[in-house]
This record gives structure tokens, sequence and C-alpha cells, in this order.
């Protein structure tokens, strides 16, 4: 539960950061829905044991030419969770 919610913390902390809007935590589901100009991002928490908590993202944008901006995004999510955390791993291929 600490790494959960400690996970929790940074990424919300991260999305302000961005100037993103923290729409709902529900801490039942584990899911943060988080807005912003062209889009939404639902990110879902879960702990794998007591001192790993995992993240998955769901990105939707409503950008008519996209131009890889969807990736960047996640990229720049991903550099700033791995200075706050550890990273394991990233899809499912550990990090070494």
């Amino acid at each position: 539960q600490e790494a959960y919610e400690n996970t929790k913390y940074n990424l919300v902390s991260i999305f302000k950061t961005l100037n993103y809007n923290i729409e709902n935590i529900n801490d039942q589901y584990g899911e943060i829905l988080v807005t912003f100009k062209k889009g939404e991002i639902i990110c879902t928490l879960y702990s794998e044991s007591y001192n790993v908590t995992g993240v998955d993202f769901k990105i939707m944008t409503t950008y008519f030419i996209p131009f890889g901006r969807t990736i960047k995004l996640l990229n720049s999510i991903y550099e700033s969770l791995n200075k706050k955390l550890s990273l394991k791993a990233i899809g499912g291929r550990n990090i070494e």
C-alpha cells in the first residue's frame, strides 16, 4: 500500500507540473483521470507486490494530425516518473 500511495503522489505531482487537470482519483479501482487541452489520460495503478506498483497509461487525443505527439507525451511522463521512482520494466521488458 505504501508503494501505491507513493506512486500515486508522484504521478499527481508530475501532472500538476505539466499543468494538466486532475479530474478524478479513484483508489477503489486504482485509476487517475487527467485531462488536458487536446485529450485525456487514464492512469491505472496496480500492486504487483508490497513494494512494487505498476502503472498503465491510456492516452486519448483529439489532434487532427498527431505527428507522434502521443508517444512524445508518454515518453515525457515516463522520464519524469523515472526521475522520482525506480523503473523496473517497460512493456514487460526488464530494465537493466
